[in-house]
């Protein structure tokens, strides 16, 4: 389904495993009892996977955006003939950092692209624009804004419905000794 996907260019994101996945070969001697997987060969890729765990907030440039991520995954990912979609410089030069594009097939290790707001409009544009869709993305749209909103509504919800200074003694003091009980009643 997905080479088909490919082949009639319609979008293809892969992040992390996804990104892994949608190369042509993952040489795992770390989680699986297999040595040697076949990825699905939509994008020039090739993954050896390390004991040593990749950890890192990872920032660079695509579509002549700033582009800033996190990296949590195993192995490293090799390039055959493609170009790194992530650099260090805005045009696009500068140092490969990560991920690629092959035609409609884009891939990265980088969670988190998406948060990025002019990087995600740039993208969201091209794929509409591919599919051939009309697409104008608000330009207001934060999604560091949308968060902190999640974040306030949570914080009113607790105010509002817990009791956060029993919690805040119980987190100092521990729990009151013995199982709590209910007492049933009759009506």
């Amino acid at each position: 389904m997905l080479s088909a996907r490919a082949a009639a260019g319609q979008a293809i994101l892969g992040i992390c495993g996804g990104y892994q996945m949608l190369g042509t070969v993952i040489h795992d001697g770390v989680e699986s009892a297999e040595s040697t997987a076949a990825g699905l060969g939509l994008l020039p890729a090739e993954t050896s996977f390390t004991a040593r765990k990749t950890l890192g907030r990872p920032a660079g440039y695509a579509a002549g955006n700033r582009v800033t991520g996190y990296e949590i995954h195993h192995g490293t990912v090799r390039l055959s003939g493609a170009e790194s979609w992530f650099t260090s410089e805005p045009d696009g030069a500068g140092i490969p950092l990560d991920g690629c594009r092959l035609g409609s097939v884009s891939g990265t290790l980088w969670h988190g692209i998406m948060e990025n707001d002019a990087f995600r409009r740039a993208y969201l544009t091209e794929v509409a624009a591919v599919a051939g869709r009309d697409f104008v993305p608000a330009p207001d749209t934060s999604f560091a804004g949308a968060r902190q909103a999640q974040f306030d509504r949570l914080a009113d919800a607790v105010e509002q419905h817990l009791d956060t200074a029993a919690l805040l003694g119980l987190i100092e003091h521990g729990p009151v000794p013995g199982p709590p009980t209910l007492q049933p009643t009759l009506r």
